[in-house]
């Protein structure tokens, strides 16, 4: 009944927006060529996407897979030693593909303690997960030599890791203020010059906006950093409510 009545409420925005027919003639390459345009600006190539994704039996057309696989896999470099932090570990999954991706870097992933508010507000959301086996699946994800696990708040980020020290780092913690704001000033603060800052879950739109958008808005227009904007996911579900992956390059 549920899925049925958000169903409806979905068709009834877009009428409300005039997005219907364009819902109905939705075309998924021209969103994807809007991401594609961007590629020169951090070096990236289609291509090699493209094969890498595949390589790891993801599909760089599937329309539920988050841009950020794309994009972390177009920069990796197997034959360099980069140093890289992931705030927000929740089951590992993609700390392993990061392992993956850079074989010879050293990958530092961090998430709150067991037994925290936040973290046991985060892992009700796991319906279908007992705590043992969330804890399992994790394990078993950060299980590469590479991975290193900091189970830490990342409040104290500063105080655990050297200043200018990350050439990468994926924000995917909190993304409600006071906590997103503390964790893109502190990421700033722990990047290299030069180095690149992801953040998920980006949105514009004012009645649905989480609050990611404004520190790093806030650092782009002091001229702190420089940053792009990636479509999360090509869908014609984007018609209603866009989510972006920012990339932000340190100055």
């Amino acid at each position: 009944m549920l899925k049925k009545l958000k169903k409806i409420f979905f068709y009834l925005n877009l009428i409300k927006k005039n997005n219907f027919f364009k819902y109905i003639n939705y075309n998924d390459s021209k969103e994807r060529a809007l991401n594609e345009k961007l590629f020169d600006k951090i070096s990236l190539n289609k291509k090699k996407i493209i094969s890498i994704l595949k390589s790891q039996n993801y599909d760089y057309y599937d329309p539920k897979l988050s841009f950020h696989y794309a994009l972390f896999a177009g920069l990796s470099k197997n034959n360099e030693n980069l140093k890289i932090l992931e705030i927000g570990t929740h089951l590992g999954n993609f700390t392993n593909f990061l392992s993956k991706m850079f074989p010879l870097s050293t990958i530092y992933t961090c998430d709150l303690e067991p037994g925290e508010e936040f973290f046991n507000k985060n892992f009700k959301n796991n319906k279908n997960l007992s705590e043992e086996r969330f804890y399992d699946i994790r394990k078993k994800n950060l299980a590469n030599a590479n991975i290193t696990f900091k189970s830490l708040n990342s409040f104290d980020l500063l105080n655990h890791f050297k200043q200018k020290s990350f050439d990468l780092i994926w924000l995917d913690g909190d993304h409600f203020d006071p906590q997103v704001t503390m964790d893109v000033i502190s990421a700033y603060y722990l990047m290299k010059k030069g180095g690149l800052l992801f953040c998920d879950d980006i949105c514009f739109d004012k009645n649905n906006r989480t609050d990611g958008f404004s520190p790093i808005d806030y650092l782009t227009k002091m001229n702190k950093i420089e940053t792009t904007y990636f479509l999360k996911r090509i869908t014609k579900n984007n018609l209603i409510f866009k989510k972006y992956v920012s990339c932000s390059k340190k100055k």
